[in-house]
């Protein structure tokens, strides 16, 4: 094994090893901090996304696509399966002609524009990545904790671990990388960066006697032997060619002046790049309709929550109570209330969020969030419909929005409301005994701000005494 080619495997899988790790494991600070060096979240990202665009641009130009070759989890998980089924394959791989990067990138930024967000998170790496990871991670530390619905968690996501399971695992057992070649956003916008690089991979037709010994260990499918022809553009540097060669006809060096036509593809290919970014980081394109679902704290408001949202599934490993579900076919989590409900003491989810799609919380300001709205139909109250004593809800409402208090003499309290401070944790809705609810809760376009925490009066006796610092009023 060459040294560029052990340096590169040992860099890529140790990435790679560790990316799946954020996923199974509970990092969510780490998780963060590793998604903003990614292409995608950089893309609509605040804080780092000027200086990891520049360095991710930078690296491609000067030496080719080296980010798909160690930092992509997606083109690593595709590789690793590749790799793995390479000698049980009994169809050999052979040379596949690829795509010019800006025919993929012109649909990319028409439906960018159009706001047709759904084909965004399906083509994109970390979103495929996010989907695939997320609801194993969930299931791996259901295990781990001893529940017994561990297995649950892998149909949740419906679709989107479908997609990713297809186009990540399966579907590169038998056509290598397909998915970074066809369909991949990133990989449309390095190619043409890489058109640019004074430094790629070259096959040597002098030297090349057409073995095809370098086509089968190709996961992109971009070397042709017979005619001697290697795409530059389309190669993500794996060095398995150049390793397996016997006459050494493939090098790492400087091409030849490019032609014509080539010049005319990288001005396409670089102008398709700069109106993507342009449209995806300035503008955003049109945003959808409100679909009437609650979004995870620190959404702000649906427009900003469509337009960054990637899809990575970040939010939904973050979440200890599983409530966060990605929805399909926009592929944004939302909250499920039929799970349980949204902890009072918890953002953890807009702190893994890589993106400005979910801005991070504080505790003092997650508390006075409202994050839906909630509407009580006290005549569904078993209360009323039954005669038997509850108080479920007011017990379990962290900003005492209900209390009981007696309506008829003689019969038990009823919950009485409070909406200026209630923030649509969701909680009172999952503990109510009532079919239908009493509670229902309904999606805000915006996030609001509530009053905050009323204090809990408890009647003991003949006193009456305020409970401090409670976090509920039992």
């Amino acid at each position: 094994m060459s040294l560029s080619r052990l340096l590169r495997a040992i860099l890529a899988w140790v990435i790679l090893l560790l990316f799946v790790c954020l996923f199974l494991f509970d990092f969510t600070g780490w998780r963060q901090l590793a998604l903003s060096w990614e292409f995608s979240p950089a893309l609509v990202g605040k804080t780092l996304a000027g200086i990891v665009l520049v360095v991710i641009a930078a690296v491609t130009i000067a030496g080719g696509r080296v980010y798909c070759s160690v930092f992509c989890p997606a083109g690593l998980i595709q590789e690793f399966f590749f790799r793995l089924t390479q000698r049980f394959r009994r169809s050999r791989l052979s040379y596949v002609k690829g795509l010019a990067p800006y025919w993929l990138l012109i649909p990319l930024i028409v439906c960018l524009i159009l706001g047709l967000y759904p084909i965004f998170n399906l083509t994109d790496p970390i979103a495929r990545t996010g989907s695939l990871l997320a609801p194993l991670g969930e299931a791996w530390r259901s295990w781990r904790d001893g529940t017994d619905n561990y297995l649950g968690y892998l149909g949740l996501p419906g679709l989107a671990f479908v997609l990713g399971l297809f186009f990540l695992v399966v579907l590169p057992m038998f056509r290598g990388r397909w998915f970074c070649d066809r369909l991949c956003l990133v990989g449309a916008a390095l190619a043409a960066l890489a058109t640019l690089s004074p430094r790629r991979l070259r096959l040597d037709p002098q030297l090349c006697v057409g073995c095809q010994r370098c086509e089968r260990v190709c996961p992109m499918r971009c070397l042709d032997s017979r005619s001697a022809k290697l795409d530059a553009e389309r190669c993500v540097l794996c060095f398995s060619c150049q390793d397996i060669c016997q006459r050494q006809a493939i090098s790492y060096s400087k091409p030849d002046s490019p032609a014509k036509r080539r010049v005319f593809h990288q001005s396409l290919g670089l102008a398709g790049t700069a109106a993507l970014v342009a449209v995806r980081t300035a503008w955003g394109g049109r945003e959808n309709a409100f679909d009437n679902h609650v979004m995870p704290p620190g959404a702000d408001n649906f427009a900003n929550y469509s337009r960054n949202c990637l899809g990575c599934q970040s939010c939904v490993a973050a979440c200890p109570v599983g409530i966060i579900k990605p929805r399909f076919p926009s592929l944004r989590p939302e909250l499920d209330f039929t799970l349980g409900y949204c902890q009072y003491n918890c953002s953890l989810c807009n702190h893994a969020c890589p993106t400005r799609a979910l801005k991070p919380l504080d505790f003092a300001s997650k508390k006075i969030l409202r994050i839906a709205n909630t509407q009580l139909d006290r005549q569904k109250c078993v209360v009323v419909t039954k005669g038997t004593a509850c108080g479920a809800c007011a017990e379990v409402c962290p900003t005492h929005a209900l209390i009981m208090e007696e309506w008829q003499v003689g019969k038990p309290t009823w919950p009485v409301f409070y909406p200026a401070h209630c923030i649509g944790c969701g909680a009172c809705r999952y503990v109510c005994p009532a079919r239908p609810f009493a509670f229902t809760i309904d999606a805000i376009e915006r996030q609001e701000i509530a009053l905050p925490r009323r204090e809990a009066v408890v009647e003991k006796g003949t006193e009456t005494r305020v409970e401090e610092n409670s976090d509920f009023p039992f």
